[in-house]
């Protein structure tokens, strides 16, 4: 097991008064001992039983106070444990409090050579780690200003950067997904995703979709026990009802109660109808191609999002409208099978919703011929987005729908930062929507049956 844990617990001393804690230390000093005489005991985490192999992620959900960050912090080594025993294996990167260890009067570079000296990197491989660092954070030049100087999202870049390097075995992530813009971000949950594949993951949030999303197993800690552990999807489940239920004990009483099926008719009172657009769409400047792999066989030279109606140009669309997202590929060689795709993520990596030309063709199957440039135009209805920046991938791919093989990849090519009007529950939401609200009439003679 790469983290392996049993009777873990962690307590902290509370002195009754500052002359509690002197004689506390004066006891100590005598004896070799503590009296709880001069403190009462506080057990953030106690009985924690815990093993997660390599290629894990491991889930971590609870109140405030529960004890989440003190089991990242021991694990970190940054805390020792009060009880039980604790074997980590393998280096820990934590991405807990992004940009916490900086020197501010240091450059990034300086900074950057003081985390690898610390993480006990070689120092021939510092050459090739800080090149792999600056080129991940995007600071260019930047990188030899003093970090003072550097604004909150590019502390944030340098920091994810170096501990994206830092050739971990263990990543400890508490709350610190949401950094950067919209591609940065992106380009560290595809990191995340990546880690999975070869490490080890403890991911604190109270994001219970995120959770879903990048953890195969979830614990839920309470009042510093782990109340819960299983599969992400149920864990979750039973720790949003239990909130609920804290909040509202009507909801827990009606749903321990259950409810009585009524014949009743129905009575129109209005209906609603949605104002126009639900959310705008804006398209963030021209496509960015710089990003991926490939291009060899088949090359992405442009991608365009716009609408059928009215200026085909512009870059304000509505959610709801028809749009057509066009792809414009140059064929290097002969392509007998082409797929040709786009994917859309919203702001956690979530796959959204995507579209290729695995479809039953009309005229037979068709293919890429060597120096020919072929448009592809997918028409659709785009949906109605929470708000937030939305980015779209884009690939080209030869084989079918069982086997197939990536010939070019680009990622982030657009960025789409889309405002509602109106909050919105999910990941998409609908549109042409229409609400009838009605009252509900229930006999006399139905009453006087429930009441006799």
């Amino acid at each position: 097991m790469t983290i392996e844990a049993h009777g873990l617990g962690k307590a902290y001393r509370k002195h009754f008064s500052s002359a509690s804690r002197i004689m506390d230390f004066a006891n100590y000093l005598l004896r070799g001992r503590r009296s709880p005489r001069f403190f009462e005991t506080n057990n953030v985490l106690r009985d924690i039983d815990l093993s997660v192999r390599r290629g894990r992620s491991l889930g971590i959900i609870g109140e405030n106070g529960s004890g989440k960050s003190t089991l990242l912090k021991m694990v970190a080594s940054i805390i020792s444990p009060s009880c039980g025993s604790l074997e980590v294996n393998g280096r820990v990167a934590s991405i807990i409090e992004l940009g916490a260890g900086f020197n501010a009067e240091d450059t990034g570079l300086q900074n950057i050579n003081s985390y690898l000296t610390m993480y006990a990197i070689p120092s021939a491989a510092f050459p090739e780690k800080i090149a792999q660092i600056i080129k991940f954070s995007g600071l260019g030049e930047k990188i030899g200003a003093p970090v003072k100087t550097y604004s909150s999202g590019m502390v944030v870049r340098l920091a994810f950067a170096i501990i994206a390097h830092l050739d971990a075995d263990i990543l400890l992530v508490d709350e610190a997904l949401a950094v950067g813009d919209a591609v940065f971000s992106q380009k560290c949950i595809r990191f995340i995703k990546a880690f999975k594949q070869r490490g080890t993951i403890l991911f604190v949030s109270h994001d219970l979709n995120a959770l879903q999303s990048f953890c195969d197993e979830v614990i839920w800690l309470h009042e510093g026990a782990v109340r819960a552990r299983g599969p992400a999807r149920p864990v979750c489940e039973a720790y949003l009802e239990f909130t609920l239920s804290a909040d509202y004990p009507e909801v827990a009483q009606q749903h321990a109660a259950g409810t009585k099926e009524l014949t009743s008719t129905l009575t129109s009172v209005t209906e609603l109808a949605q104002n126009g657009p639900a959310a705008a769409v804006e398209i963030s400047g021209g496509p960015d191609l710089t990003r991926g792999f490939g291009g060899s066989k088949a090359e992405v030279v442009d991608v365009a999002l716009r609408s059928v109606a009215g200026d085909a140009q512009r870059n304000l669309l509505n959610g709801g409208e028809t749009v057509e997202l066009v792809i414009r590929v140059r064929a290097n060689a002969d392509i007998s099978e082409p797929i040709i795709g786009f994917l859309v993520k919203n702001p956690r990596g979530v796959e959204i919703f995507g579209e290729n030309t695995l479809h039953d063709m009309k005229s037979g199957a068709f293919h890429l011929e060597a120096g020919s440039l072929y448009e592809t135009v997918f028409s659709f209805k785009f949906p109605v987005l929470p708000s937030g920046d939305y980015t779209v991938s884009v690939a080209v791919a030869d084989g079918d729908f069982f086997q197939h093989r990536q010939l070019v990849w680009r990622h982030d090519v657009l960025v789409l930062r889309v405002v509602s009007e109106r909050f919105r529950y999910g990941l998409i939401g609908l549109s042409d929507t229409t609400v009838s609200i009605h009252r509900n009439d229930i006999s006399a003679d139905q009453d006087e049956a429930e009441v006799g």
